[in-house]
């Protein structure tokens, strides 16, 4: 399922529809503590204080 030229298209079109969404590219593997750490830095940033 490893495809590079088809990743880069879909991240591309991403980037141009996703209007008002950040799109953030992490050099990152789904399934590592880092890649969780990098979404929990990107939740607590837009969601509120609790």
């Amino acid at each position: 399922m490893c495809d590079p030229e088809s990743d880069r298209a879909f991240v591309e079109e991403l980037k141009q529809r996703a209007v008002n969404v950040e799109v953030r590219e992490v050099d990152l593997y789904i399934n590592t503590p880092e890649f969780a750490r990098e979404v929990i830095q990107a939740l607590e940033e837009i969601l509120p204080p609790r």
